[in-house]
């Protein structure tokens, strides 16, 4: 992927963006038997269209300790409602019943502004996967530009 991967806690879980694909998609790769090699378990994708260059996964992805939640940044995105605000999206999915499912899409409080790059820089979560912040490096914040901010979630 061209973001960057993430390992649970116990490093037997890894996930990788891959954006290069449509709307792109993450990887959940999973230690299985003795060998300690990684197999591909799960393809996570996002539930809307968006347009190449603007893919989940070319930001960051994160994963929770208990590899039940995971999130992805496509950081030049938007859902296809909102196309032409292009201020980044972080895309979250939750484990049930051993099948990942699209939880929630986060977008900047108050909507953002054209161009806030959400995931820029990272996507972090907390161990029990509740908590998660994002910065967007390139908001404009007291009349100057690419000044950034951090945004946080709770209970996601």
């Amino acid at each position: 992927g061209v973001g960057q991967p993430a390992f649970s806690a116990d490093s037997s879980v890894l996930v990788c963006g891959v954006p290069l694909i449509s709307e792109g998609y993450v990887n959940v790769w999973e230690v299985s038997g003795g060998d300690g090699k990684f197999t591909l378990q799960h393809v996570l994708r996002p539930h809307w269209k968006v347009r190449a260059g603007r893919a989940v996964g070319r930001g960051h992805t994160s994963i929770s300790a208990d590899y039940i939640t995971v999130a992805a940044s496509a950081p030049a995105a938007a859902a296809e409602a909102e196309a032409a605000t292009r201020t980044g999206v972080v895309v979250v999915w939750k484990k049930v019943m051993g099948e990942y499912v699209q939880h929630q899409v986060l977008r900047p409080r108050g909507g953002g502004q054209i161009g806030d790059g959400l995931g820029e820089s990272g996507v972090y979560m907390s161990e029990d996967g509740r908590i998660l912040a994002c910065a967007a490096p390139f908001t404009r914040v007291g009349g100057y530009a690419n000044s950034g901010v951090v945004h946080v979630w709770v209970e996601v």
